[in-house]
């Protein structure tokens, strides 16, 4: 039985040595000694040495809006007017609003809905229930012309409304197929060319468009969908 080079733990004379970018070394030539100080950060990297455009020291700090709402970090209620409002995802995310203390013009599908059955979904004070057409533009004007009447401004325009008609592109009539692009492409068109200019104006504001995985994969049997 071999004995062993060196002890367990121990390098033996014949192991390569290696300098500090893991560079094999000429055979004979020790690695540069290193010590704990290299591994620091120069000064002028130092968060507390930063220094401005004037050669004045700085302390960086995340902006309060970073921080969890609070006593000392109050959050202004929004106002929201949320497209689709009676379907899966803009129930929730209306429900979720108002949970939060923000206003909500929950806006309803017009064929499918009434004003009795959305103030019976939403009956929370902070919400202005209201039905829409989004294929039809003066329908959307409305709903941005009573949003602001209501609440006198609008913080985030959510549009949650779309639905798709499976089978085959042969097999579906062409209304069906204009009506998906009526609702999901030129609904959202509707919404964002009639409430962009008021964004500008107030110098803020923010639009939620939910979408689908189909737009990016074509799916099999949603032709018309996945276009839109």
């Amino acid at each position: 039985m071999k004995e062993k080079d060196s002890k367990e733990g121990e390098l033996s004379a014949d192991t390569p040595d290696f300098d500090s970018h893991n560079n094999l070394l000429p055979s004979g030539q020790n690695p540069p000694q290193s010590n704990a100080h290299d591994s620091m950060p120069p000064d002028f990297l130092k968060v507390e040495n930063t220094l401005n455009a004037d050669g004045k020291k700085i302390k960086l700090q995340l902006p309060l809006s970073c921080e969890p709402p609070g006593p000392n970090n109050k959050t202004k209620p929004k106002v929201w007017i949320i497209f689709g409002a009676s379907g899966h995802m803009g129930q929730s995310l209306t429900r979720a609003c108002l949970s939060k203390g923000d206003e909500v013009v929950a806006v309803g599908r017009i064929n499918e809905n009434t004003l009795e059955s959305m103030q019976t979904t939403f009956p929370h004070p902070n919400c202005f229930n209201i039905l829409c057409d989004v294929r039809v533009r003066e329908s959307v004007s409305t709903v941005t012309e009573q949003a602001l009447e209501k609440f006198k401004r609008i913080d985030v325009i959510a549009n949650c409304s779309g639905y798709g008609v499976i089978g085959a592109c042969e097999d579906q009539d062409e209304h069906e197929i204009r009506n998906q692009f009526e609702t999901n492409f030129m609904g959202t068109v509707h919404i964002i060319q009639l409430s962009l200019p008021y964004f500008r104006e107030q110098g803020a504001g923010r639009y939620l468009i939910f979408s689908s995985t189909s737009g990016a994969l074509g799916v099999p049997g949603l032709g018309p969908y996945c276009a839109t």
